[in-house]
Parts: structure tokens; sequence; C-alpha cells
């Protein structure tokens, strides 16, 4: 009996057999090409490189695409890209307004007052045009780009850089004034490079250090504000044309176009070692306590150094040489 229920329940299954599992199968899904900054009022004369940047996140031939705005629509090159592109009817002023590659276009002028910015991929045959992003803006900001994602202006260059972690390594803390001789000691064991920050700058002695270093053949960079709070003193003025004369590059950056209100780090990267202070480059001070923290690490110093670099491009950029610092940038003292 049991034979003929099993044969039974094999010829049932048969008959009806279960339905076949399906297979789902995730298929990724490339974005579209999209506008992702316009700078459309450059601090040049009748707005000289000004710019569209546009991300194609794979490789397009650009023989079908156009930018358009309120007047004009204009062909992108006969090139093949990937990534952010800008494109800009004078490329060689772009060129030295960012890091990212720069077409040369005809015919697009951005207005300052707002208007609309296509993206389009033209059609042919009974293919119809079709616009892929487009951008609205009012009242460009000089020499800042609107961001579209942000819904923001932003001043060309600033930078907004994550916090990192690095690898294991050697940290020293201590104090200022009660230790002095730790800063000066970490630049004078430079061998390749010293980069160094701050908000102002008025050691003579760790402006010897550095004239020292230079003239062994050690790159010797120094970055500050241009309007420490007072202004900047005669004191501070003279150390530094004195560090210019005497072979150190050396920038003030700030001014009516700069990225930042203020440049307030204190900090020099020296070799592979990064050093920060919450105390100023001057004279130290009894009744002024500061803790400073040094670390060796092959990842920290980079990362640190990327920082001044990008910093040190804004001042190239839009501040003055603070060789023979002008009279007005001087406080009375």
């Amino acid at each position: 009996m049991a034979r003929v229920v099993l044969a039974a329940v094999v010829m049932f299954a048969s008959l009806f057999p279960a339905p076949a599992a399906t297979a789902t199968a995730t298929v990724a899904t490339t974005p579209p090409p999209e506008t992702v900054e316009v700078y459309s009022n450059p601090v040049a004369d009748e707005d000289a490189g000004e710019f569209v940047v546009v991300s194609f996140p794979r490789r397009t031939n650009l023989t079908e695409w156009t930018l358009s705005d309120d007047e004009n629509a204009v062909e992108l090159p006969n090139e093949a890209v990937s990534g952010q592109i800008a494109s800009s009817t004078a490329p060689n002023l772009t060129d030295n307004l960012m890091s990212l590659r720069a077409l040369s276009i005809d015919g697009l002028s951005l207005s300052n007052g707002g208007e609309t910015v296509d993206l389009c991929r033209n059609g042919t045959g009974s293919h119809r045009t079709e616009t892929v992003d487009s951008v609205a803006y009012s009242d460009a900001l000089e020499g800042e780009r609107w961001r579209p994602n942000g819904s923001e202006w932003r001043p060309l260059g600033a930078t907004e850089r994550p916090i990192v972690r690095t690898d294991a390594a050697k940290a020293r803390a201590f104090v200022l004034p009660d230790n002095p001789s730790v800063p000066v000691e970490t630049l004078r064991s430079a061998d390749d490079r010293i980069l160094l920050a701050g908000y102002s700058f008025t050691s003579r002695r760790v402006a010897r250090t550095l004239v020292a270093a230079a003239n062994r053949g050690v790159a010797v960079r120094v970055l500050v504000d241009d309007a420490p709070v007072g202004g900047i003193s005669r004191r501070e003025a003279s150390v530094l044309d004195t560090l210019a004369e005497r072979g150190v590059s050396v920038e003030v950056i700030g001014g009516e176009r700069a990225r930042y209100a203020f440049h307030h780090a204190k900090y020099t990267v020296v070799d592979d070692r990064a050093m920060v202070l919450t105390e100023n480059w001057k004279p130290g001070e009894r009744a002024d306590v500061r803790v400073a923290v040094g670390a060796s690490s092959p990842s920290c110093a980079p990362r640190t150094s990327r920082s001044s670099s990008s910093r040190w491009r804004s001042a190239v950029r839009s501040s003055r040489s603070s060789a023979r610092l002008s009279p007005r940038l001087v406080a009375a003292s």
C-alpha cells in the first residue's frame, strides 16, 4: 500500500512541477551627465575665463552635445572625454584658475544677472534633441562659482577637505612658551622642505631659522593672513620683508576676493612631519600658555601639505606679495 501511495505522489509531482525559481540580476546604471559648476563672473576684464563644468560619468564623444544659455547654443568640441571637464571661451585663462582640463568653445557668454544653462544631446533622424540637465542661477557674485547641487555660490578654489584618519604615528605634545625650543629644533632639522602657516608672524628667531634652512637648500614657504586683528604690525612687515629678501617664498592670503575670510591656521610641515600649534609665530609671553602637538607620519604630513599647497595657490592668485608690504596693510605701531 505504501508503494502505491509513493508512486501516486511521484506521478502527481511530474504532472504539476513546481514553478522554476527566477533569478534577479542587479544592473548597475550610470548616472547621466550633469552640470556641476558655472563660473559666469570672473574678476578679469570682460569676464574673460568664464566656464561651465560638466561631469561625464562614462567616456562620451562630445560631438552630439551642446551647452546653451538664454541666447546661444554652443557645440562642444569633437573629443571623447570622461570625468569633469570645463568648457571655456578662454581656456588658457581658465587653466590658471582651476586644475580641471579646459576645452575651447566659441560663442558662450554667460550673464552676470542670471540665466539658465542647458546641457543638451542633439538628436538625429527621428530622435529629437534632449535636454539632459538644466541649471539656473541669479545675480552671479564676482569671483565665485555657482554649484547647483548645493545651491550656493562658492569662492573659486575653495576646498572642503574631509576629516581623515592616519596610520599609527609618534606624537609629542608640548606647551608654549615653556618649550620654545621644540618648534625651532624641528625647523632646524629640515632636509627637504618647510611649509609654515600662521595667522601672524613676528618671531625673528624663527625667521633666522627659516633663512638658514633656505641657505642650505631647503624649500621654504611661509603663508600668513593679510589682515590679523589690528592689522599687520610694523614688526611683522619687517620680519616678512626680511624673509622675502633672503630667498624665502612668502605670501599673504586675503583681500577682497579671497577664498576664505581668515587664514587662522598655525602649523608647519617639515619633511614628513607635521606640527600644529595653537599659538602664533611670535616671541613667547609668559602670560599666554598654549598647547602644540608634533607628529611624524608618512600619511599625516602629506595631507597637511596638500591643504597648505591649496591655500598657497589661492594666495598666489588673489593676494599681494609680502615683499615690501604696502603701507596701508601695516598697522601704526
